[in-house]
C-alpha cells in the first residue's frame, strides 16, 4: 500500500473516532436525567428557585411548628409526621417531618422537579441540622379513599370519571411527559387527596424512584406498593415498570366503579378477584358483560350512572390488570382511550370536576 495512502487512512480513522467519542458525550451530558440522581450530594437544585419554593433555615422551621407543637399533628406513620399550621399567604401548610435522612432526600429531590395540577405542590423545605422537613400545601378534604368508603354522600359518577381522568393524566405526565420517568411507587386511593373542588392531587413521593427507562428491582428489604394495588408480576420478579403502576391505576377504575376496597381484610379478599367474574371471558357478548356489570357497581351510586361509560371503564380496568405487563396499555393510552369512551372527558387535557 502506498504511504501516503496509508497515511490519510489512519488520519481519516482517528478523526472518526474523535468525531463518535464527542458525539457519544455529547448525547450522554443531554441525557443525564434518565439517570438516577445521587442523593448523597449538596441540594442546591436551581429548580428550587424556578418554581419559587422557598429553601427555610432551622429557625423559620422551629418558628413555624412551633417547635413540633404535638397539638398540630394531624398524621403520623412508621418514617414521618405530618404538621398542619399557617403559613406566610396560605391559610395553612402541611409540614411533613422524615424521620429517615435519605428517605427525605430521595422524595425532595423528585418532588423539587414536579409541576402538575393534580400532583400535591411543595411549598418549602429544610435540610438544615437533618431536619428533614418538606412543606405541602394542605389539601382540605381528605382522601378519595375516606370519600369512596366513609362518606354519606357518594360521589357522583361524573366526579368519578373525571378524578381517574385527572389521576391518569398526572401518571402519564410522571412515567413520560416530565421527561424524568418517574415511577410513584404507591398509587392508591388514600394517596390522592381531593381540593375544595374535589379536584384530585397524588400525594406520597416516599416509595418514588426517578430516572429508570424501564424497570425497577427490589431489594429484599424494600417492597413498593399496597396490598390490593401492587402488581402480582411484581411480587413474582421483583420486577416493578410503568406497568406495575398501570396496574394500581386499573383497581383503582374498579375501586371508583364498585365502591369497596381494593383489599378486604375481614375477608381476605382482593377486588381483583371480586370482579374477575365480569372481566374475564374476553369473547363474551357485550350485552352480557353489561348485565353482570351492573351487579358490581356501587349500590350508593342507585341508578345516576351512564351504562356504556362503566362498561367502557371496566374494559379498561381489565386491560390495566392484565396478567402480562407487555399486555396493559400505557398511560399515555389509558389517557386517549378515555377520551375516546367517555362522554365528560374533555379532548382538551385536565378536567375541572
Amino acid at each position: 500500500m502506498d504511504l501516503t495512502l496509508a497515511v490519510a487512512l489512519l488520519i481519516s480513522a482517528a478523526i472518526i473516532l474523535f468525531l463518535f467519542s464527542l458525539l457519544s458525550i455529547l448525547y450522554l451530558k443531554s441525557h443525564t436525567c434518565k439517570n438516577p440522581i445521587d442523593i448523597d450530594q449538596p441540594l442546591d437544585n436551581p429548580l428550587a428557585k424556578t418554581n419559587s419554593i422557598i429553601k427555610l433555615k432551622s429557625s423559620e422551621v422551629d418558628a413555624l411548628t412551633s417547635n413540633f407543637n404535638p397539638s398540630t399533628i394531624i398524621g403520623e406513620g412508621g418514617f414521618s409526621t405530618v404538621h398542619l399550621v399557617p403559613f406566610k399567604s396560605y391559610s395553612f401548610v402541611a409540614v411533613k417531618v422524615l424521620n429517615v435522612h435519605r428517605a427525605f432526600h430521595q422524595e425532595l429531590d423528585i418532588v423539587l422537579r414536579l409541576n402538575h395540577p393534580s400532583i400535591v405542590k411543595l411549598i418549602a423545605y429544610s435540610d438544615e441540622k437533618d431536619q428533614n422537613i418538606l412543606v405541602f400545601e394542605y389539601i382540605p378534604n381528605g382522601t378519595l379513599h375516606d370519600r369512596i368508603l366513609n362518606c354519606v354522600i357518594p360521589l357522583p359518577w361524573s366526579k368519578r370519571i373525571t378524578i381517574l381522568y385527572n389521576v391518569a393524566l398526572a401518571l402519564d405526565y410522571l412515567h413520560e411527559g416530565c421527561g424524568l420517568q418517574i415511577i410513584h411507587g404507591d398509587i392508591k386511593s388514600s394517596n390522592i387527596l381531593l381540593d375544595e373542588n374535589l379536584e384530585p392531587k397524588i400525594c406520597d413521593f416516599g416509595s418514588a424512584k426517578m430516572g429508570f427507562s424501564a424497570a425497577i428491582t427490589r431489594s429484599e428489604k424494600q417492597m413498593m406498593g399496597s396490598l390490593g394495588y401492587v402488581d402480582p408480576h411484581y411480587l413474582r420478579t421483583g420486577s416493578m415498570s410503568k406497568k406495575s403502576e398501570v396496574y394500581s391505576f386499573g383497581v383503582l377504575i374498579m375501586e371508583l366503579i364498585t365502591g369497596m376496597e381494593a383489599f378486604d381484610p375481614e375477608k381476605e379478599r382482593l377486588l381483583t378477584t371480586v370482579m374477575a367474574p365480569v372481566m374475564g371471558a374476553e369473547g363474551e357478548e357485550i350485552r352480557i358483560k353489561r348485565i353482570k356489570m351492573k351487579k358490581f357497581v356501587d349500590p350508593k351510586l342507585g341508578h345516576e350512572y351512564d351504562v356504556d361509560e362503566v362498561l367502557a371503564m371496566t374494559l379498561l380496568a381489565a386491560r390495566c390488570v392484565a396478567e402480562q405487563p407487555a399486555l396493559r396499555p400505557s398511560m399515555a393510552e389509558v389517557v386517549k382511550i378515555m377520551k375516546e369512551n367517555v362522554g365528560i372527558v374533555s379532548s382538551k387535557g385536565r378536567v375541572g370536576v
